[in-house]
């Protein structure tokens, strides 16, 4: 694996910040630990892509920090962030999957575990490289916003900032998130859901079988939340509970624009 096929992080920024780890073996045949100050990662993917992985999620962590650092700055010193995100990695889909259902995740692709504060997701050979690029933001997002601010829910907000921060493009800064999210605009091609529905979607509704227009209205609520009310966005991350159905008409005219292309 090389950074341009899993990451948009160039091979040369990978190669300068792997210049200082340390690659341990484990007690577990195959199994490998990399740790830096912000992160240890552990899996038995080979050790290029365990390093790779490693640089990947610093640069999330630098991105996060960046787009709403603000608000981590005055939180923090209140409440000082776990010292290290933890994310383990596993080869083989089996073996994640076995991994999930001692979580009580029996059914994730990817999974943040609020308990153990541990992202966890398979990344083999048979693994779509962008996509799993996606995933893997995405439940670094999950992990920042727990270990930062211990913001877990409302779920809208969890899984829509989630969606938001996990659709990346690389720029001379390093991460950012592009506003787009084509996967979210082809599911509005189905009948919205009314902004109070969103705001109250219980587990049942996001993750069941309607998850995926949950999700794209999610994203879409958050995009329009940082590009128009920045402000409410850090009342929520301070674990706010501001009114929002009055943004009702102008979020279903966005979500209307978005389906007109």
């Amino acid at each position: 694996h090389t950074g341009g096929a899993v990451s948009g992080v160039p091979d040369d920024v990978v190669e300068e910040r792997s210049k200082r780890y340390t690659l341990n073996l484990l007690e577990t045949p195959g199994w490998k630990k990399v740790e830096t100050e912000k992160l240890v990662a552990v899996g038995d993917v080979p050790e290029p892509a365990l390093k790779l992985l490693t640089a990947t999620g610093e640069e999330f962590i630098e991105m996060l920090s960046r787009e709403i650092g603000e608000t981590a700055q005055i939180y923090q010193a209140r409440r000082p962030p776990h010292h290290q995100y933890q994310v383990r990695l596993f080869d083989k889909r089996k073996d994640f999957c076995r991994y999930a259902n001692i979580c009580g995740a029996s059914n994730a692709l990817s999974l943040y575990n609020p308990v153990s504060r541990e992202m966890g997701l398979h990344f083999g050979d048979d693994a779509d490289h962008e996509e799993f690029e996606q995933t893997y933001a995405h439940e670094f997002t999950h992990a920042f916003m727990d270990q930062v601010y211990r913001v877990t829910e409302p779920l809208w907000f969890a899984e829509g900032m989630a969606e938001y921060f996990s659709r990346l493009e690389w720029t001379k800064r390093g991460y950012k998130p592009t506003g787009r999210n084509w996967k979210a605009m082809m599911h509005m091609a189905e009948e919205l859901i009314p902004l109070p529905k969103i705001l109250a979607a219980t587990r049942g509704d996001m993750y069941g079988l309607n998850f995926p227009l949950y999700y794209a209205e999610a994203w879409a609520l958050v995009r329009v939340l940082l590009k128009n009310h920045p402000e409410l966005v850090h009342v929520l991350l301070k674990k706010g509970k501001p009114n929002l159905e009055y943004l009702s008409n102008d979020f279903m005219a966005y979500m209307k624009r978005l389906r007109r292309g």
